[in-house]
């Protein structure tokens, strides 16, 4: 399983990367949504993970958004460090991802990323 992770957090990409190597997936790791946008069109990802805040210019939705047009079957985990937006989670679940706060829940991240939830 190859696992696309954006995130402009250091630490955060370190942990996350960290545990899911440990999990046995692949992991690439971008800190912009146009170095993902880069990475996606010469990688086959199954699964995206995307948080939503990266200062100025484009937001992790509108990322996932453009790269759901892209690939269909493409599974997004869209992160954020608080409740971003009113109607944020509303607009991952219409794209078919899925919402999650930090801290991540890592039997939760697993259990989308194995499409043991929906």
């Amino acid at each position: 399983m190859k696992i696309l992770l954006v995130d402009d957090d250091l630490s955060v990409l370190k942990s996350l990367k960290d545990l899911l190597i440990e999990k046995k997936y692949i992991v690439d790791v971008a800190t912009t949504c146009y170095d993902a946008f880069s990475m996606h069109a010469e990688n086959k990802y199954d699964v995206l993970i995307i948080d939503i805040d990266f200062g100025d210019g484009i937001n992790g939705i509108e990322a996932a958004k453009i790269i759901r047009q892209e690939d269909k079957k493409i599974t997004i985990i869209v992160i954020t460090a608080f409740n971003y937006i009113q109607g944020s989670r509303q607009e991952v679940l219409a794209l078919g991802g899925h919402f999650l706060e930090k801290p991540i829940e890592m039997s939760t991240l697993v259990n989308i990323i194995e499409k043991k939830v929906l």
